[in-house]
Order: C-alpha cells, then sequence, then structure tokens
C-alpha cells in the first residue's frame, strides 16, 4: 500500500507534469543592475541613440514619441485622428512611420476598412500604400514590418468568410501589391531578418498544445520550421543587426489559480537557427534598438513587477544591465494619458 502521504505527493506531481509546470529549463539569472542617474554616465556613442515609442491616449489619438537616450532629440507627434492605428514601425530615417489601421467609421468605433499607410512626421503628408474597400469584418491588415534590404513592406491579413491568415508585401512607394495566403493556423507580429532572407512570426504550432511559438518563414511568407517548442507565449522578438541571433521573451502563464506558480517573463536569446538558446534575465523586455556595433540592446522593460516600465540597456549577453532611472520621470508623463499603461 502507498502511503498516504506519498500518494498525496505523486498526484501533486502529477497534476504539475499535466498543467506544463515541469519541462525543462534553463538556468536563470538573477541580474544585478546599475542605476544610471544622468545621461553623461552612458558611453557617448549611446547617448544619440534614438528610440522611439508609442501609445492610445484616452482621448483616442495615436501619439507617437521619438526620442535620443539623452534627450537632445525630444519629439512627440499627433497622428491623424481618422484612423485606429493598429501597428506602427518607425523607419531608419526617423522620419517616416508605417502602420496599418482601421478608418473611423463613428466618433468612437473603427469598423471601416484597414489599410497600410506611410505617413510623413515633418510635413504631416500621409500616403495609403496598400487597403481593400471592405470593413474589417471581411479583411483585417495589422502588425507591418519593413525590409531595408528589400525596401518593402509586409503586414499581416486575415481574411474572415473563409477564414484564412497570409501576408500583404507593398513597394514603400506603394507600388508591387501582392498577397500570399499561409497554411499557418495563425499569426502574429512578425519581423524580417537582417538580410531580407527570412521573416520570423509567432504562431501556434497546427497540434495548438504548445502555445504561441516563434516560427521561420522564408521572404515571401513560406513556412521553413519552428525554433521553439516551450512556453505558453513567444513574443517581442528581434534579430540581432548581425543576423546571427534572435533575442524574444517566453511567457507561462501561472496555474492553478496562481497558487503553484505565477505567470513568469523570461527573456532568451538564441542562434538564428534555434539552436543555442541562453537566459538573459527574468522579466518583460521591449525591444527598442542596439548599440552602433550591435553587442547591447536598449528595451523597455519591468525586471521588478512592483516596479513600473523603464528604459534600460544590457549587453546581448545578458551582462551590464543598466536602468536609465533618469528617464522614469519622463515615462511616467509620457504614459500618464495612454489607454492601457
Amino acid at each position: 500500500m502507498i502511503p498516504r502521504r506519498g500518494l498525496i505527493v505523486g498526484l501533486l506531481l502529477i497534476c504539475l507534469t499535466a498543467c506544463g509546470q515541469l519541462t525543462e529549463t534553463l538556468p536563470v539569472h538573477t541580474p544585478s543592475i546599475m542605476e544610471i542617474n544622468d545621461p553623461q554616465q552612458l558611453d557617448p556613442d549611446l547617448r544619440d541613440n534614438t528610440i522611439y515609442l508609442e501609445k492610445w491616449t484616452v482621448n483616442y489619438e495615436n501619439v507617437v514619441s521619438i526620442f535620443s537616450l539623452d534627450l537632445g532629440v525630444n519629439e512627440g507627434h499627433v497622428l491623424p485622428k481618422d484612423h485606429k492605428k493598429n501597428g506602427i514601425i518607425l523607419l531608419p530615417d526617423n522620419r517616416h512611420i508605417v502602420y496599418t489601421s482601421t478608418e473611423r467609421t463613428e466618433e468612437e468605433y473603427f469598423i471601416g476598412p484597414s489599410g497600410v499607410y506611410l505617413y510623413d512626421l515633418y510635413t504631416d503628408e500621409e500616403i495609403k500604400l496598400a487597403g481593400w474597400d471592405v470593413d474589417t469584418s471581411d479583411i483585417l491588415l495589422s502588425s507591418p514590418s519593413y525590409s531595408s534590404k528589400n525596401n518593402l513592406v509586409s503586414f499581416d491579413i486575415i481574411w474572415f468568410d473563409p477564414y484564412e491568415v497570409g501576408f500583404g508585401f507593398v513597394d514603400l512607394d506603394g507600388n508591387n501589391l501582392r498577397t500570399h495566403k499561409s497554411n499557418l493556423h495563425n499569426i502574429g507580429r512578425h519581423s524580417y531578418s537582417p538580410n531580407g532572407e527570412n521573416i520570423l512570426v509567432s504562431s501556434t504550432r497546427p497540434d495548438d498544445f504548445n502555445g504561441i511559438q516563434l516560427c521561420l518563414l522564408d521572404k515571401n511568407g513560406r513556412f521553413i520550421r519552428y525554433l521553439t517548442n516551450e512556453g505558453d507565449y513567444n513574443s517581442r522578438f528581434v534579430y540581432t543587426p548581425d543576423g546571427e541571433r534572435i533575442i524574444y521573451v517566453e511567457t507561462v502563464w501561472g496555474r492553478f489559480l496562481h497558487i503553484s506558480k505565477k505567470t513568469q517573463y523570461n527573456a532568451y536569446i538564441m542562434d538564428a537557427d534555434g539552436k543555442n538558446r541562453e537566459h538573459l534575465l527574468r522579466g518583460v523586455m521591449v525591444p527598442k534598438g542596439f548599440s552602433d556595433d550591435g553587442s547591447e540592446i536598449i528595451f523597455l522593460g519591468r525586471i521588478n513587477h512592483s516596479e513600473p516600465y523603464g528604459i534600460y540597456i544590457m549587453n546581448i549577453d545578458g551582462s551590464n544591465i543598466r536602468h536609465l532611472a533618469y528617464l522614469d520621470e519622463f515615462l511616467e508623463e509620457w504614459y500618464a494619458d495612454e489607454n492601457n499603461y
């Protein structure tokens, strides 16, 4: 007969295993974080790095902020209000943005046709690159990406009748629009590799048992293989500037009403083929840029869940984490009227 204590422990282990708690994990590093209270403490080549933030305000406005890490550049731009943006990217010239958006049909509702737009932040000129004259119950466009190598914009497409997913591609001048319907079950945000030969996208595996994983496609959106197979939701991914490695965040949801394990966020780095995965840090990380030599990543992050988001710099091997504390007040003011902060 199995002792009662042993039976209880055995049942608990079975339950935890069934809920995905006992999976093979890599060592988790507890980082030491340096507080940077003055931009002069940064290396000179980092101070003028420019990043951008976006928000959807309580006043139904899309706003973009472009600023350098020393705040020598600090620009805010309110985008046209006749669209609700569902994806914004800043182009390398720091002047133009591309967004997918849905046209306003009533004061607070956006159910009209969706399109892809190129917008000049300095002249307020808006050019429609792609779109169809049907509302979002038929076709929805979202999540644009830009390939400087190919000088084109790609975007996600959902066709609702019948349900299909895929990608659209259009040159930056609005010419050569083409679409590709994918055999993936669903698609999330995607990103081009620096050489323009591959697309990285988040998607569920066909069996739906392994959460949202990272999937590698060719430059035309055709499936190659999945790169990850752990975690419930893999996202916030970015290629290193040389294209050799991928940084991403893995989310593991809490189970049993968070009694056995709380939701965890961990950032990893791996080779572009999915091999040699290494843990970087525990926490939420939204990549925002790299140092000029590609050895350091700049990100918006929340490493301690009891604290608000901050701007951080970290070596791509996970060492030398610096919190740009002098930007905390700037972020607090920026997000004060944000709908979902």
